[in-house]
Order: C-alpha cells, then sequence, then structure tokens
C-alpha cells in the first residue's frame, strides 16, 4: 500500500492518496478546494497538483473521501469527482452536522440535511473497529499539522507510539480526563479562519451556494453570533 501525502501551508492540511501498487486502485482523503478569503475567490492549485499525480502514475480513483465536514478548509470532492468518475463518501453523523449548521445559518428547504449530497454514508464500524484497538505497528496519518514551536512537517505515527505519547488521548487517558482537558483547551482556541464559509460548503458536499437572480454565489456570515449586539453593534443587554 502506498501512500502519498499533500500539504496545503495556508490551512495547515494533509490531504492522502492511498493506492495499491499491483492493482492502481487508489482513493483521496481530505482533498484541498484553495479559497483566499480576502478576494472570496477559490482556485484549483491543489487539486491540479494531486491530480497531475494519479495521471503520472496511472491511478484509477475509485472514491474521494471526507473524515469529517471541515472547518478550516473547503473540500476539493467533486471536482475529483468530476476529474476521476469516483464516488464521494462520508461518515454518516454528517447529517447530525447538517441539522446543526442548517439552523446556524437559517437555511430552508435548500439543504438536505440526510447526506444525499454524498455517494455514500459510512457507518461506523463498517470496515473496522476503534483506532487503539488496531495493531500497535499499524501507520497512522492526521489530518493536519500545525507544526508548532516551527519544527518540520511531520504527518506520520502509529498506534503503539500515540497511545504511549498522544498529549491528548493515550491508552490510559480516562474518559473524564480527556473532556476535562479538551473543554479547558477548547475555550482558549479561536475559531477557524475559515470557518463558516468551509462549513457551509462542506455540508453541501463540496459545493457553492446557488446563484441568486444576478448569477452571482454568496456565502452567509453571522455576525455577532456569539456576543450578540444591536444593530449598530451595540451589545446587547
Amino acid at each position: 500500500m502506498e501512500v502519498k501525502a499533500f500539504f496545503d501551508a495556508p490551512t495547515f492540511t494533509l490531504t492522502y492518496v492511498v493506492w495499491d501498487e499491483e492493482s492502481r486502485d487508489a482513493v483521496v482523503i481530505d482533498s484541498v478546494l484553495n479559497y483566499d478569503p480576502i478576494a472570496s475567490q477559490t482556485s484549483t492549485e491543489s487539486l491540479d497538483e494531486l491530480s497531475d499525480y494519479v495521471r503520472q502514475n496511472g491511478l484509477r480513483v475509485h472514491h474521494v473521501l471526507e473524515t469529517h465536514a471541515h472547518a478550516d478548509h473547503l473540500s476539493g470532492a467533486q471536482m475529483l469527482r468530476k476529474r476521476f468518475d469516483a464516488k464521494t463518501g462520508i461518515g454518516e453523523g454528517i447529517t447530525a452536522v447538517q441539522e446543526t449548521f442548517k439552523a446556524v445559518f437559517g437555511f430552508g428547504n435548500e439543504l438536505a440535511v440526510d447526506g444525499s449530497q454524498f455517494d455514500k454514508l459510512i457507518a461506523d464500524g463498517e470496515v473496522r473497529e476503534r483506532l487503539y484497538t488496531l495493531p500497535d505497528e499499524t501507520r497512522v496519518f492526521p489530518g493536519h499539522d500545525y507544526m508548532p514551536a516551527g519544527r518540520e512537517l511531520a504527518y506520520e505515527t502509529t498506534i503503539a507510539k500515540s497511545k504511549a505519547e498522544n498529549p491528548h488521548l493515550r491508552a490510559d487517558t480516562a474518559l473524564e480526563d480527556f473532556v476535562r482537558l479538551r473543554t479547558a483547551r477548547d475555550r482558549e482556541l479561536e475559531a477557524p479562519r475559515l470557518l463558516y464559509q468551509s462549513v457551509q460548503f462542506n455540508i453541501n458536499g463540496g459545493r457553492l451556494p446557488r446563484a441568486e437572480a444576478n448569477g452571482i454565489r454568496y456565502f452567509k456570515l453571522p455576525v455577532n453570533m456569539r456576543n450578540p449586539t444591536d444593530e449598530i453593534g451595540e451589545p446587547s443587554r
């Protein structure tokens, strides 16, 4: 089994092409459609680089998979689906995410919340059990690397190393300790830079909103949602 990683520096995202050397069958995991939030413009540099690799190696991409509805980058799943006649897939929990953000963005019937935007909804445990039940030598590839303290890019570990050294969840970490750590940590984290654009794009299967009457497509961006104000920005009492 061969694994090729592509790193998108602006979003710290790792995309993987996983393929069999003999059959040339492949899947793509967590692809990136580039997006400039200042110009509000998409582009395909990352997808073009990945597509070139697929073609140069004679790979047959069968599935374009998403590990979750990303809050930090736009998915390139639909572009790759079209380029390689592949199927898209995501975990069946996407329906709960769609329900949540349909309310946040005030979407009406234009957003289905049954996961029908994807070709396949993958059930928990459909192929294998939980990560830490896998053999210790199993290779693990994370979806992001933020390169803390300026260290070099690193994107491969093992189940054994994760169980022993993962700062958030070791094999001996108690549930209450994990919940306490994540609750405290999440309070300190800023919202992802592309949160609102990414989520509404990705819960729609990697598709932009429908064009308005003027032919332009728009993202919805909630304002002061966490700290409500009145119409001139005065904090609500």
